[in-house]
């Protein structure tokens, strides 16, 4: 096995494709992130000419120390045996270590794209990981399956979504989409008041106008837009990436809790994606279900109700480095404890 870095997006994108991933692999995940001032590296792990894995690699760097972060991934070639991800895993980590340790970061972590399994998360004990104290993205995903027709997908939802779905012609709902980043700054006025009215941190305006630019010059973005008499009620960015779109970031100005334009604008977001040949419809994270608490709970709720299935994820794993490891690990666990996740 050799590794070598990819620097051709189409050699990357074919390789994406044929396998498991989400667009966190992207080679539009990589821009955008250079695009906010990260370092990233994208590598191939080679077998003679053909590749079995590839991985992005982004410095994350902080206060409470630098690593090196692979979101996502690796991803590796569907073909290869189990027992060929340990030893594919094992050279992507030496890689890692070496690229850590160049840029004076004091541990590795992966975001795997694994399925949540005994076996799965012993590859990655075996190799020297330990659980990393938060996560960075969502591991467990909920999944709309968008190849049924649509009355098939109406008769799985809950019945309360399918009835306020229904609503849209009773309140006079719109539904409209754009790509154009002229029309962010609608999206990101309702995000800030979701943000302000449920007391989160959310993403900043540059983070969030940086994903959808980077996006929507590729044609891999939308924003989507809920309204009642020229008032914007929902607002959604889709990213679209493979045969799925995905509900990245969404918000809802709730100046009539009676109007249900959240689920309504879910609604007019599947047709969409069914319309233009997608095959799953990715609602990101939810709560794990035992969680009663959890302050995604209403959230998750409200996304099941639409119907699909749980993808869980192997949880976030760290490779520690040196000794500075342990501050981080500290700070981020009193982050678990305050918001609860």
């Amino acid at each position: 096995m050799e590794i070598k870095p990819i620097v051709d997006n189409l050699t990357w994108d074919d390789f994406i494709c044929k396998n498991e991933n989400t667009f966190l692999h992207s080679w539009c995940w990589g821009k955008f992130n250079q695009n906010i001032g990260n370092k990233i590296w994208r590598f191939g792990v080679f077998e003679g000419n053909i590749i079995i894995s590839i991985f992005l690699s982004i410095k994350i760097t902080a206060k409470r120390g630098s690593f090196i972060f692979v979101p996502h991934g690796p991803i590796i070639d569907k073909s290869q045996h189990a027992h060929s991800y340990n030893q594919i895993l094992n050279e992507v980590k030496k890689q890692l270590i070496t690229l850590a340790e160049e840029e004076n970061c004091s541990f590795i972590r992966i975001a795997p794209i694994l399925n949540n399994s005994e076996e799965n998360i012993h590859l990655f004990q075996s190799l020297g990981f330990i659980k990393a104290p938060i996560h960075m993205h969502s591991e467990m995903c909920w999944i709309l399956d968008l190849k049924e027709n649509e009355d098939e997908i109406l008769k799985k939802m809950r019945k309360t979504t399918r009835y306020l779905i229904n609503q849209k012609d009773k309140h006079n709902i719109s539904v409209s989409s754009s790509r154009r980043l002229a029309d962010f700054d609608k999206f990101y006025d309702v995000y800030k008041k979701t943000e302000s009215r449920q007391k989160f941190v959310g993403f900043s305006k540059k983070y969030l106008q940086t994903e959808f630019d980077t996006f929507s010059k590729e044609n891999k973005a939308l924003l989507f837009f809920a309204t009642q008499k020229s008032q914007l009620l929902s607002v959604a960015m889709i990213i679209l990436h493979g045969s799925s779109g995905y509900y990245h970031h969404g918000a809802s100005d709730l100046l009539d809790p009676k109007i249900p334009s959240a689920y309504i604008i879910q609604w007019e977001i599947i047709k969409y994606l069914k319309e233009n040949g997608f095959g799953f419809y990715n609602f990101w994270g939810i709560a794990p279900e035992h969680k009663t608490k959890h302050p995604w709970k209403g959230l998750t709720n409200f996304k099941k109700g639409f119907g699909g299935f749980i993808l869980e994820f192997v949880p976030t794993q760290d490779y520690i480095l040196n000794k500075s490891y342990v501050i981080n690990w500290l700070i981020e666990s009193i982050r678990k404890i305050k918001r609860r996740f």
